[in-house]
This record gives structure tokens, C-alpha cells and sequence, in this order.
């Protein structure tokens, strides 16, 4: 009696508990997974409309300060390409004598201007002006990109075209955003001013920041994190310093899904990051670019641990209620066991009477419920093997 009861009731409290598991957390983990995931896809998709909005401006500030007339008159270009006229992609082929003097007297004077707007007009970390043969003539404060040639860049060819414009590039083993803009004189194109902001953590962050003030985190701990990153090294993220050093792991071992996202020409890309124990949701896509071999990504990552902690919560609870269950199914079942088997055990008890030689002991024809039958069948067997007549209230109550 007792085992069948607490199966009974353990049965109750398991479908009550897979019922709600199924129904109610299970479907909840899946929809708040599924936000997660489109919350990256919408915080990408962002980006972009803040690359494109922050773009037009660059372009705009640079091609007015590319008209500057202090600039232009210190920009001797007509002597600079004389003196580089013989090999005019590589400038370091002309230094030598009053040639190198002239080149440095040249390049010292855009220095100073780039220095003064650098420091009034354009805060990025490089301006710098290359000459119509693509040679950088001058960068502000320092001469970190010497005299390279950047005519390859699809960019800065551009730019010597007549063409302002914004892109990724690296130079001397840096990333930048930069923008570049022609540089006219009498009405010709003398070389570009170029405008580029170093891109690091510090640009993931402020890019987070300004995708997470807008109205798109609309749950707990939908935080967006942000990363910049090629298909070798990790240029700036907004993960905590452990997880910054575990996404690098991650790029190392994703050249085949870098591969498969240029193959396939896929713009954004789902996928479920596990970074050294710890979950996301995330989308990587393929930055804007002028170069068909820009190999630039961008990501935007959800931390699944921190939007999947009230569901997680939920289950525990669940988990604890459906054990408070089971220990209240336990108790019920030694109450009802108790409550049902008293009337038997007064009636074994009875029994003893009889069994001990007791023939004039006759069991409570008045007691309730299963007792008082009992009691009844007890006595009408006991007058029928003494030969006793058996009242006739017992026998219409034994019919009834």
C-alpha cells in the first residue's frame, strides 16, 4: 500500500516537473537564446550604419582640410617630383647630397603644418600627405612611415584619381581607418591628404559603447561585446583580458571558417563561441572594404552565460520545488499509510482476542467506515461457528 501511494505520487510530481521543463524552461531558453542571437545580428548590421555615417563625415573634414593653403603652398611638389623623377615610387633612390636636403627641407615644412592640424582640426592618431607617385611625403610627429610607397593601396590609388574615400589598412605592421583625399593646385592633383585613426581595443570599445547605448540590449545582460580581428591576430576587442587572450586561440584555429566566410561570400555568420569555458552567441562578418583581398573582420558576441542566467535560475528553482515535492510526497505517504492502515491494525488487534481463546469477545459493530465491515463480517463469522443465530440487524447490514 504504502510503495504504491509514493509512486503514485512520484509519478505526479515527475510529469509536473517535465511538463514545466519542457513547456515553460526549455521553451524559455530556446526564445531568449534565439533574441540573443538576432541581437548580434542587429548590433552588426549597426555597425555598419555607423561606419557608413562616420565615414561621410571623415571624407567631408578631410577633403577641407586637403584645401588648406598653408599646406599646399609648404608642398613644394613641383621641386619634389624633379628631384624623384628618375624612380618616382621609390624615393629612397633620390636621397643622396643637396637632393636628400631638399627632400627632408620638404618634407619638414608639411611635417610642421600636419603637426598644427593635427593638434587644431584632425585628432587621429596619422595625417600624413603622399605625393601623386602614391610616396608618403610627411606624417605628423614622426617619420614612422618614412618614405613608403602606398600606390598598391586600392585607397590611395583611388585618391590619386581624383576619388575621396575610407578604408582598412595597415601600414608598418599597424591597422588603420583611414581616409584619403586628393590634394589639388592650379586644378591638378599634386598627391592626397590621408587622415588615419589607429585601430585597437580603444576603437572596440568606443564602437560598444555606442552600439550599446542605442535602444537594442532589451534583456538582462545583453551586453555587446565587440572585436576587431584578420585571419592572424586579433587587433582590439572589448573582452575582459583572459577572454581577449582565448579569442586569439580562436582565430588560430579558424582559418577554415575564415576561409568558408570568403568562399561563400557571407556577409554576417552565426555562430556559438565557447572562449576558454565561458559561452557567446556571436556574429562575425566581413568589414567594408575597397580590396577584394581584405581579409578584416569584425564580431559581435553575447555572453550566453549572463542572458541564459534567469532561465538557468528558473530550473534551479524548479529543481528545488520539485524536491520539495518529493519530500511532501514522502510525508503524505506516511500519513495516508497511517491513516488508512489504523482501522486494520485495530482489527488485527481485536483478532488477538479470538485467537487467544476469547469466544465471548465480540468486535464494535458501531464503528465508521471500513472498521465497522469488519467488525460486522468478524461477528457474523463468529456466531455462525458457534451455532449462535445472527441478529437480523447484522445480516440487513452485512446486505446493505
Amino acid at each position: 500500500m504504502k510503495s504504491r501511494i509514493f509512486l503514485l505520487l512520484f509519478f505526479v510530481v515527475a510529469v509536473l516537473y517535465f511538463t514545466t521543463d519542457y513547456l515553460v524552461i526549455s521553451h524559455s531558453k530556446t526564445q531568449t537564446g534565439n533574441i540573443a542571437a538576432n541581437l548580434t545580428t542587429t548590433a552588426s548590421s549597426f555597425y555598419r550604419y555607423i561606419y557608413r555615417a562616420d565615414s561621410l563625415y571623415e571624407i567631408r573634414a578631410a577633403e577641407d582640410l586637403a584645401k588648406k593653403p598653408e599646406l599646399l603652398q609648404v608642398f613644394d611638389n613641383g621641386k619634389w617630383e624633379e628631384i624623384i623623377s628618375d624612380n618616382p615610387q621609390d624615393v629612397s633612390l633620390a636621397i643622396g647630397g643637396e637632393n636628400e636636403e631638399v627632400l627632408k627641407e620638404i618634407s619638414m615644412k608639411v611635417q610642421v603644418e600636419l603637426n598644427v592640424i593635427n593638434r587644431m582640426y584632425d585628432k587621429n592618431d596619422a595625417v600624413f600627405v603622399i605625393d601623386r607617385y602614391g610616396n608618403v611625403v610627411a606624417k605628423n610627429l614622426d617619420g614612422l612611415f618614412g618614405h613608403q610607397n602606398l600606390s598598391d593601396e586600392v585607397l590611395f590609388s583611388a585618391a590619386l584619381a581624383g576619388v575621396s574615400d575610407i578604408d582598412i589598412v595597415r601600414i608598418a605592421d599597424r591597422t588603420y581607418r583611414v581616409v584619403a583625399t586628393p590634394m589639388y593646385k592650379d586644378g591638378e592633383i599634386i598627391g592626397a591628404y590621408c587622415s588615419a585613426d589607429l585601430i585597437n581595443s580603444e576603437t572596440a570599445i568606443d564602437i560598444s559603447s555606442r552600439i550599446n547605448e542605442a535602444p537594442l540590449s532589451v534583456m538582462e545582460g545583453g551586453r555587446v561585446y565587440f572585436a576587431f580581428f584578420d585571419k592572424k591576430r586579433l587587433i582590439g576587442s572589448t573582452l575582459p583580458t583572459e577572454l581577449h587572450e582565448g579569442f586569439r586561440d580562436f582565430i588560430s584555429e579558424s582559418t577554415k571558417l575564415f576561409e568558408t566566410i570568403e568562399k561563400e561570400g557571407t556577409q554576417k555568420y552565426h555562430i556559438e563561441l565557447n572562449i576558454r569555458g565561458s559561452q557567446f552567441y556571436a556574429n562575425i562578418a566581413k568589414h567594408p572594404a575597397l580590396s577584394e583581398t581584405n581579409d578584416f573582420f569584425y564580431i559581435t558576441m553575447i555572453s550566453a552565460d549572463k542572458v541564459l542566467a534567469p532561465v538557468r535560475m528558473a530550473h534551479r528553482s524548479l529543481l528545488i520545488i520539485t524536491f520539495l515535492l518529493l519530500v511532501i510526497a514522502i510525508i503524505a505517504t506516511l500519513v495516508l499509510d497511517e491513516y488508512l492502515s489504523r482501522p486494520v491494525n485495530r482489527f488485527m488487534e481485536n483478532m488477538l482476542e479470538i485467537i487467544n481463546g476469547n469466544m465471548k469477545y465480540r468486535f464494535d459493530n458501531d464503528a465508521e467506515g471500513i472498521e465497522g465491515s469488519l467488525n460486522q463480517n468478524a461477528n457474523m463469522m463468529i456466531a455462525s461457528l458457534l451455532g449462535e443465530k445472527i441478529p437480523e440487524k447484522d445480516i440487513g447490514d452485512e446486505n446493505n
